[in-house]
């Protein structure tokens, strides 16, 4: 038989399903609160809109301005090609370490250091007289900006600027003439060290006048200065900064907008030997021209330095020709002189080998001998090159004398035949190898002076490398986002007014009867108020239809339930403080409950700042509740109809000194008693809690009191303070009026509010 009832969960003790159950409510609760803090997040961006729209724009104008403003920077490219030399054929095996002493191939790394050095940039330098810099005197910022591409741009050349090294730095001024010439002026500040004892330095004093090509000159500080101008684009009275820099901060400079690099030097185990050259400059021209002198002046030194290379060894080399060829003709000499006088003609085979090891040693003692002669041009004696070289010319020595011990042991005769021949052979050999290697050095000196090679020239690029404006603005647009996002936030978070009314609800346990949305409309009516227009300004009345006429319905249904059928209803509409939409809220509530049919007085409770006459088109307050409670008149006489019907309207009647006091009266409480037999509301609209006490004293005579709240006003300290006020006084607080309810555009969910009336409390005339 099969069982209908469902299936069961496994056993579980009280405690684990207890466990279960929490574990399961905190999951749903973090879940509802991510999507609560996640929707507020988008509501906060939305409400906060147009302050991230204006961040984002004002970032984006900032960004199209430094692109405008920022001077352009070109790129010019070339190559170079460092040839490997090509290898000397050595005549004689005793050489063939110092040929290496010339073959060495370029390392690519050095290379570029000596492109960077100071020798080659700062013949750069000095042939391009980029040291001299002449730059017109324009508008601050944007000056250069404004006539940036422009054909009458102003511009000046300089061909010839002479004076002496310490003026360096110095600023001279220019200033063109109406006739095409100009007048050279003095710095404004002097030189701090000068030459000449008693040398004088006028500042802004005039040099000399000419015009484009004349040489002119002129004395300052007891120098005489020169100055030639090549050419000159300017307006008359444009102004010019002629300055000679300091060469080590030009080449500085230099340096550090030129890059050299090896092509294909990212690949292991492959050397390309091509070397990528680039120069940024403001002008593309000027940076092209530049940049082929840097090669030019490389190039050059190159084939210098490789020619006195050359030349040093040549000299060395042809010195000691002549003593070479004396100790060969010697040595032969003594070699014939033994043989006329023993008959010896042969040598024995093992006194030959010793012979040939013998030589072969002795060649290679000398050619490292003179090769550490050349180096020691170079290097110390104690440096590593020389001491290697030391080293090997010990060992080939001890090698030579293990030879030489082996030629003792031979006859006398041998010995003496095998060491006259040693002398020829080796002086032979020593004296061959130099005219081959005099001859092989001239003929890489004429042909082979360097191995470097210019692969491509620069070229102008008219394209800016820098700065990239669309990038540029795009990353402004970002960075204005993100500014804005965080102002929002920021002020969001800073913000201590409560927003959303269910916090009322839930930290104060106080009920929020009616959420009452901003009505445009609304807007009409105050203007009308602060213009004291004529006639009744009451939205309930002309604007029927209004959604916050309509939660004011709302707000009577509510009250009606809570408050029962029985008897005479008081009500008091107060509120935390001033500007919060309080007597907006009393009038239109009474309009609706006269529009339902019921006998309705509204009494301006606020014997301080009230003004509820002009809600209604009163000329003035005189004639109301302070009269009435002071026994001046009675307080039916003090009633006005108003149109809407069922509703009266009490003003609060001339502004007393002392409202506490009269509130405190027996005649108060004699007009509330009363006015409950005539009427089915009274509704009363009563100052603010906290500023005074007034409130208090109409709340304990009346049947409910009801707190109004205004949006991102008031913080959960100030309510609870007013409340906490409310129930020490005994008061029949009911609930809370949540005012002015502004739609976001995201729903209903989260609803956000504002308001827009302008209320400052404190004392007020009788108009």
């Amino acid at each position: 038989m099969t069982s209908t009832h469902p299936p069961q969960a496994p056993h579980q003790t009280p405690f684990q399903s207890g466990l279960t159950q929490a574990f399961s409510r905190l999951a749903r609760g973090f879940e509802e609160s991510r999507e609560i803090d996640f929707h507020e997040w988008l509501l906060n961006l939305w409400i906060g809109r147009y302050v991230i729209l204006g961040s984002v724009l004002a970032f984006v104008l900032l960004g199209v301005f430094y692109a405008w403003r920022t001077t352009p920077i070109y790129q010019a490219e070339a190559m170079l090609q460092i040839e490997p030399p090509k290898p000397v054929r050595e005549s004689d095996a005793a050489f063939a370490r110092m040929g290496n002493l010339f073959s060495a191939p370029s390392d690519a790394l050095t290379e570029i250091e000596i492109i960077g050095s100071n020798m080659v940039l700062g013949s750069t330098v000095t042939a391009l007289n980029l040291d001299v810099v002449a730059t017109p005197v324009l508008f601050p910022v944007i000056g250069e900006a404004m006539v940036r591409g422009k054909a009458d741009a102003p511009l000046m050349e300089v061909e010839t600027f002479e004076l002496p090294d310490y003026m360096r730095g110095l600023e001279f001024q220019l200033m063109a003439l109406p006739d095409g010439s100009f007048t050279w002026f003095t710095p404004a500040e002097s030189p701090t060290t000068a030459r000449k004892p008693g040398a004088t330095f006028p500042a802004n004093a005039p040099l000399a006048t000419g015009k484009v090509g004349d040489m002119l000159e002129g004395t300052y500080g007891g120098e005489t200065l020169k100055l030639q101008i090549r050419r000159m684009v300017a307006k008359p009275g444009q102004k010019f900064h002629l300055m000679r820099r300091p060469m080590l901060g030009v080449i500085t400079d230099l340096r550090n907008d030129l890059e050299a690099a090896e092509k294909g030097a990212n690949q292991p185990g492959r050397a390309t030997n091509l070397l990528a050259l680039t120069l940024r400059q403001t002008n593309p021209f000027r940076a092209a021209d530049v940049l082929n002198e840097v090669m030019k002046q490389y190039v050059l030194q190159n084939t210098e330095r490789k020619s006195e290379e050359i030349a040093g060894t040549l000299k060395l080399l042809q010195q000691q020709l002549p003593e070479v060829h004396a100790r060969l003709e010697a040595a032969e000499n003594r070699l014939n002189h033994f043989r006329t006088q023993t008959g010896a003609v042969d040598i024995p085979r093992e006194a030959d080998l010793a012979l040939q090891q013998s030589s072969s040693l002795a060649a290679q003692i000398s050619a490292l001998k003179q090769k550490k002669e050349e180096l020691r041009r170079i290097y110390q004696e104690n440096s590593d090159v020389v001491g290697t070289l030391n080293a090997q010319i010990a060992k080939l020595e001890g090698e030579s004398a293990v030879v030489n011990q082996k030629v003792r042991a031979l006859p006398g005769a041998q010995q003496e035949l095998v060491r006259l021949s040693r002398d020829v052979q080796v002086s032979t050999e020593l004296y061959t190898a130099l005219l081959n290697n005099i001859q092989q050095l001239q003929i890489t000196r004429a042909g082979e002076g360097h191995n470097t090679r210019i692969v491509d020239y620069a070229m102008p690029s008219l394209k800016p490398i820098k700065p990239k404006k669309e990038m540029l603005v795009a990353t402004f647009f970002v960075v204005g986002l993100f500014v804005g996002v965080g102002i929002v936030l920021g002020m969001r978070t800073l913000q201590k007014g409560i927003e959303d009314h269910r916090i009322i609800e839930t930290k104060l346990g106080l009920p929020v009867f009616v959420t009452i949305p901003h009505s445009k409309a609304q807007r009409h009516h105050n203007k009308a108020l602060t213009e004291r227009h004529s006639g009744s300004h009451l939205l309930a009345l002309h604007e029927p239809d209004d959604l916050a006429t309509e939660s004011l319905r709302s707000l009577r249904t509510t009250l009606n339930f809570s408050m029962g059928p029985a008897g005479s209803r008081s009500i008091m509409f107060t509120g935390p403080s001033p500007k919060i939409g309080k007597s907006f809220v009393s009038t239109n509530f009474s309009v609706v409950l006269a529009q339902a049919g019921l006998r309705v007085l509204l009494v301006d409770g606020d014997m301080r700042r009230g003004d509820l006459h002009k809600y209604f088109g009163l000329r003035n307050r005189l004639g109301g509740l302070s009269e009435a409670i002071a026994g001046l008149t009675s307080w039916k006489s003090v009633v006005n109809h108003t149109e809407v019907p069922g509703l009266d309207m009490m003003s609060t009647g001339e502004i007393p000194s002392n409202p506490a006091e009269l509130l405190m009266s027996p005649g108060f409480e004699a007009f509330l008693k009363d006015a409950a037999t005539e009427y089915d509301y009274v509704v009363i609209d009563a100052p603010p809690l906290l500023p005074v006490t007034d409130a208090t004293i109409i709340g304990a005579k009346v049947d409910t009191v009801l707190l109004v709240a205004k949006f991102g006003q008031h913080s959960m300290n100030e309510l609870r303070t007013c409340q906490s006020r409310v129930e020490s006084s005994g008061l029949p607080l009911k609930g809370c009026v949540f005012n002015d309810i502004t739609p976001t555009g995201l729903g209903y969910f989260d609803q956000q509010y504002r308001y827009a009336y302008h209320y400052k409390y404190g004392k007020a005339d009788n108009s």
